[in-house]
């Protein structure tokens, strides 16, 4: 009895095995975007770089060639004033890699050193910014940034992009290698806190640092942190309610509700007291 003859199989088949194969993983921790063009259609400027790239998704746009500079002169400043090597820094951010690549959504073409590279490269830069911002005795003369006001604002800027940021975790494993005294002894969070309630208004005055257990992710998860309420409201905790389109201002005051204002700083903290909407203050 002749052998049976195994039958060709389909092109098509194998063709979309290969690419479920290549396909890339998606991972738990995935937090930091690209934003959809919906978004950024004729709001263009609020979501396009002014001065600085900061992670993977605009590092071959080969754009802001002065402040790649400035960012070699800061790793310098930071590795010499802390009695660190390059090679020791760039062996720490390579045991991240794997983790580090889980937090962005959207596929990253940079091989394994080029990666490296720009993890260490721009999460020195951040930690460098926060450092000066706080302790004016690391900005000299030659500083391009803090020297002009109109710069770090740009910085500003850009380091407040949701696709413009690098994993908290990396920079904070950085950041444990300074000296206490290097650094007055603050942590990461309550360093990143006062740079943020510095140069932006948006109610962080007198709100506290958030906890190690909060577990911040970015700059931009560190930001939303503060317009959250600080806690579920208590006689809601564990209630469900039906999704509803919320009534118009109009329509609440026909039904007779009162708007009133209050002192809290975190905008997201509206309370409905008897008849009154009670609704944090926007102004300064």
């Amino acid at each position: 009895m002749l052998p049976a003859v195994e039958k060709p199989r389909d092109q098509v088949a194998i063709l979309i095995e290969g690419k479920v194969r290549e396909m890339p993983s998606f991972w738990p921790d995935c937090c930091i975007y690209k934003v959809p063009q919906r978004f950024r259609r004729g709001n263009e400027e609020f979501y396009e770089l002014l001065v600085v790239s900061i992670g993977p998704y605009h590092f071959h746009q080969g754009s802001f060639p002065q402040m790649q500079i400035f960012k070699l002169k800061y790793l310098e400043a930071f590795l010499s004033r802390n009695h660190l090597s390059l090679d020791q820094c760039l062996g720490l951010v390579r045991t991240w890699e794997e983790m580090a690549r889980r937090y962005y959504a959207d596929p990253i073409d940079l091989s394994s050193d080029e990666f490296a590279e720009m993890m260490l490269v721009d999460a020195i830069f951040v930690l460098e910014l926060l450092l000066r911002a706080r302790f004016s005795k690391y900005v000299d003369d030659c500083d391009r940034i803090y020297g002009k006001l109109r710069m770090i604002q740009d910085v500003l800027h850009d380091v407040m992009l949701i696709e413009n940021q690098i994993p908290f975790f990396v920079l904070q494993g950085l950041y444990d290698l300074v000296d206490g005294s290097s650094k007055g002894n603050l942590k990461l969070v309550e360093l990143t806190h006062a740079f943020f309630k510095y140069y932006v208004t948006f109610g962080v005055g007198h709100l506290p640092v958030p906890g190690v257990d909060h577990g911040v992710q970015h700059f931009v998860d560190f930001i939303r942190y503060y317009y959250l309420p600080p806690r579920p409201r208590e006689d809601v905790y564990n209630e469900i309610y039906e999704s509803l389109i919320p009534p118009s201002v109009t329509m609440l005051d026909d039904a007779g509700v009162k708007f009133a204002s209050t002192s809290k700083t975190f905008l997201l903290d509206i309370q409905f007291i008897n008849r009154d909407l009670v609704i944090p203050n926007f102004s300064r």
